[in-house]
């Protein structure tokens, strides 16, 4: 069974979420919804799964595939007869560029995502509890269970009860934050 993708959902205190349009690293094919961080030139990545890697927040699109770190590419196709510079830009092709909208990680920005689809339930026990993330086959991130201590970087808040209407050994809804300590401040 597929997740879904992590996204804000609402904060501890007045204000809109921070959000903020970052420099995305080359070759990047994350989905929206991934946990992102800023890798050693200073550039947006998937987060590597490391706990010592800093979080910078949750990536609002997908990534872009860049040639190049942070330039911006135009979606192109063919070219344009007697016009040697001019390139064909497909009607509604997405604008790009070269940086990635990020929700960032801060401590009054409440994330929704589920847990782990196979052999993980939530019951209210697990409120307060931390918790990894982990990368499902399909590339949605996931509140993992298992992943705890040393390898936690989220925290609950609370189970979805609203969307998740399974019976309550197989919810698997749940409201986090970043554990304060794993966010990258400069993001």
């Amino acid at each position: 069974m597929a997740t879904t993708a992590i996204k804000p959902v609402r904060l501890a205190s007045e204000g809109p979420p921070t959000v903020r349009r970052l420099e995305e690293d080359e070759t990047e094919t994350f989905l929206a919804g991934a946990p992102v961080m800023l890798n050693a030139g200073g550039f947006l990545a998937v987060w590597d799964a490391n706990v010592a890697s800093l979080i910078a927040g949750i990536a609002n699109e997908g990534g872009a595939n860049l040639t190049t770190e942070g330039t911006p590419e135009t979606l192109s196709f063919g070219s344009v007869p007697h016009q040697t510079s001019a390139v064909k830009i497909p009607r509604g092709a997405p604008i790009n560029d070269g940086r990635c909208g990020v929700t960032l990680a801060t401590n009054r920005t409440v994330f929704k995502g589920q847990i782990n689809p196979t052999g993980q339930s939530l019951t209210q026990a697990d409120v307060g509890a931390e918790y990894g993330l982990t990368a499902d086959t399909d590339d949605n991130w996931f509140v993992d269970k298992t992943k705890t201590g040393a390898d936690a970087v989220v925290s609950v808040v609370g189970l979805d009860r609203e969307e998740d209407t399974l019976a309550a050994a197989s919810r698997r809804g749940v409201y986090f934050r970043f554990i304060p300590e794993h966010v990258d401040l400069l993001a």
